[in-house]
């Protein structure tokens, strides 16, 4: 495992922040994660940016936006042009309680990496719910420009047996009452975009 120098991390930023079409975004992700490594990737300190160009590239492709980069600045993340309106967006990933980012790939004490697939490890409805809101509450409690939209991708394997549309109405209650600073909220989850 080689981690990346500042300026190795300089240069993918700078990279990531030029407007691509979002399937061209994410070639580039899914190129710069293939050289850098899971390890890398999931261990080393200041590459969020990365997972924000993912969601971005993701989001962009469903929605059918035009182009999308990521903002070089303290925040929003990223923004994405669609019909010559621009949007900027601030990201947030939702994990299961008590999972850790990148924990899989956390070297043991015996130097030997063990992967545990997170689809192991079922998660009911309420606890997805409530891990959604609790990732959303924590970009809720910071400032943010007037015109920022807020994006949470859940990273929790869908199951069929959750009841997607139940989830998604009692969180657009809840968002609608919660996130009064955000112009819009929107969950990525798989290959689905919703707007709450």
């Amino acid at each position: 495992m080689t981690r990346l120098s500042k300026i190795e991390i300089q240069k993918l930023e700078s990279k990531l922040s030029t407007w691509f079409q979002p399937k061209d975004m994410l070639t580039c992700f899914r190129q710069i994660s293939n050289d850098i490594g899971s390890e890398v990737f999931f261990n080393q300190a200041g590459l969020a940016f990365l997972r924000d160009a993912y969601i971005g590239a993701k989001f962009g492709k469903i929605r059918n936006a035009n182009k999308v980069r990521l903002i070089t600045e303290n925040q929003p993340d990223f923004e994405i042009i669609i019909n010559k309106t621009t949007m900027k967006f601030e990201a947030t990933e939702v994990l299961r309680k008590g999972r850790r980012r990148g924990s899989e790939y956390q070297p043991k004490c015996t130097g030997e990496v063990v992967f545990c697939s997170p689809d192991e490890l079922e998660v009911d409805e309420e606890q997805i719910l409530q891990s959604i809101k609790d990732a959303i509450n924590n970009k809720n409690k910071r400032y943010y420009p007037p015109d920022t939209h807020l994006i949470a991708y859940v990273n929790i394997p869908f199951i069929m047996w959750y009841d997607r549309d139940s989830i998604l109405t009692r969180l657009k209650k809840y968002t609608q009452s919660q996130c009064i600073q955000f112009q819009s909220v929107w969950i990525l989850w798989n290959d689905r975009v919703d707007k709450l």
